[in-house]
């Protein structure tokens, strides 16, 4: 194209008119292709390109998202037999004590929950709670 310039290390962007495009790029490919130390690159397919990456990255952080997921059901429903077991066993150790003693231990164990929580009003709604 101009025989005097011996390297081309700069680009243009060329931007034409929307009705005129497909006319405008196969014009610029026809250019392209009777030189061999120029190139042209259109933007569909750099968009393209990026699609596909970024379609990548969210498609494996998805998966993570639904694995995470999975993880976290499943170790719900093996805590609530857990717990479940481990209610039985404690009811069958404190089962071996009086009733009363039994009754007397729920009492104690509500009035210090309650005792613990006076004073935390502003996160009763919230559920935190710590009695030490």
């Amino acid at each position: 194209m101009h025989p005097e310039i011996a390297s081309f290390d700069y680009s243009w962007s060329i931007v034409s008119d929307p009705k005129k495009a497909d006319y405008a790029e196969s014009e610029l490919k026809n250019i392209v292709a009777t030189h061999t130390d120029i190139a042209l690159e259109v933007i569909g397919t750099i968009i393209e390109y990026e699609k596909k990456i970024n379609s990548f990255a969210f498609g494996s952080m998805e998966v993570l998202s639904w694995l995470v997921f999975l993880f976290g059901v499943i170790n719900l429903i093996n805590t609530a037999p857990s717990n479940q077991m481990s209610r039985k066993q404690c009811f069958a150790f404190h089962r071996s004590d009086t009733k009363t003693a039994m009754q007397n231990e729920h009492l104690r164990g509500a009035i210090l929950y309650v005792l613990c929580n006076i004073g935390d009003a502003d996160r009763w709604a919230s559920g935190f709670h710590l009695c030490l």
